[in-house]
């Protein structure tokens, strides 16, 4: 691309006011109140913990132990975001440093970021494996046990009963190695609705019931199989393992017009805004050190636990704005280029043009 292009792209950029002007700065603005209300959240949590630590001083457990060492970390999470735009390449927009702490389950911002990213990874491997097996069916399915008061017991009851399927469908692969696998000692795992899954991605999700007090654990996947799942059929199967559970949704997907589907499936196992403070520690402390997220069969190996920054572009001019937050905001500005503009000098932080300090 010519010189003159470049200037020209960039001085269309300066008039869009990025990120909080029009155009493309609309999704920008989006993600950063999005991030603004999860790190409000985070304050909050965090003032509550630092309470409840005062509170119970030196008779807190060793699990809170280790949860009152994250609050600095949490504390000091998305104190700043950096976005670089590579204003060349059709307003792409890229988060590529912050100051995350990584903590999902206690974090807001860092499972938002982790959800997005993780989503994006499943989808592109499920249009991989689906482009190798044309004939595969894309279900999602919600696998759910009944309500109960302590999550603890819940959380056993939903991973006993998903180990049996993740068992019946290893079962049913062996049985169909045999010449005759009607033969084989495996040959009842054949009639599961499981028995034809190629390969999967799930995540378990935990909500709260303010009105009942009880805590409601479930399993959220992604299957592609070589037969439609019957939702009845596979309501009684699942039935069957948990003893009292038989709640199940199951809807048969289009890669490309239900994107929604891999967002439900990789978003954060805990609704921060719908989880009382007090929930949020109780849910913490339990889900502390427990596997979330997985795969099977031909999606093993897919990185559902991205880094939630995003890539950088080698080579590509951008313009760089750093946001900090303070007071309950991202309101602090400050910038530097890196392109045509700037010839072979060094990139050097400026004060913003672009957007009005607040």
């Amino acid at each position: 691309m010519s010189e003159d292009r470049q200037l020209s792209e960039l001085s269309k950029f300066n008039k869009n006011k990025w990120p909080l002007g029009n155009d493309g700065s609309l999704k920008q603005n989006k993600l950063i109140k999005r991030y603004t209300a999860h790190k409000r959240r985070s304050e909050e949590f965090v003032t509550y913990l630092k309470n409840h630590f005062y509170e119970v001083g030196h008779e807190a457990s060793l699990k809170e132990i280790n949860l009152r060492k994250q609050i600095p970390r949490v504390d000091e999470c998305g104190s700043y975001l950096l976005f670089r735009q590579y204003y060349l390449m059709q307003d792409d927009t890229r988060l590529v440093s912050a100051n995350f702490c990584k903590k999902h389950t206690l974090c807001g911002l860092c499972a938002v970021r982790r959800a997005a990213k993780g989503a994006q990874n499943l989808h592109e491997k499920a249009k991989q494996v689906l482009s190798d097996q044309p004939n595969l069916k894309a279900h999602y399915i919600v696998l759910t046990v009944k309500n109960e008061p302590d999550l603890e017991y819940g959380m056993r009851k939903l991973k006993k009963a998903w180990k049996r399927v993740r068992d019946i469908r290893n079962y049913a692969t062996q049985a169909k190695k045999r010449v005759n696998p009607s033969q084989s000692k495996y040959a009842s795992a054949l009639g599961s609705q499981f028995a034809n899954v190629v390969g999967g991605a799930y995540s378990i999700e935990v909500t709260y019931n303010e009105e009942e007090k009880t805590w409601h654990p479930h399993i959220n996947l992604l299957v592609l199989s070589e037969t439609e799942i019957n939702n009845n059929e596979l309501s009684s199967e699942w039935h069957g393992y948990t003893g009292d559970s038989f709640i199940t949704h199951c809807k048969q997907i289009d890669l490309i017009e239900d994107r929604w589907a891999f967002c439900e499936i990789m978003k954060y196992a805990m609704k921060f805004s719908e989880l009382g403070l007090k929930q949020h520690k109780e849910a913490y402390l339990t889900l502390l050190n427990q596997r979330l997220k997985g795969s099977i069969g031909a999606f093993r190996g897919t990185d559902l636990n991205p880094d939630p920054a995003d890539e950088t572009l080698e080579g590509e001019p951008y313009i760089e704005t750093l946001l900090s937050y303070f007071n309950g905001n991202y309101n602090e500005f400050s910038e530097r280029r890196s392109g045509v503009e700037q010839g072979n000098k060094e990139p050097v932080w400026v004060r913003s043009d672009l957007l009005p300090n607040k």
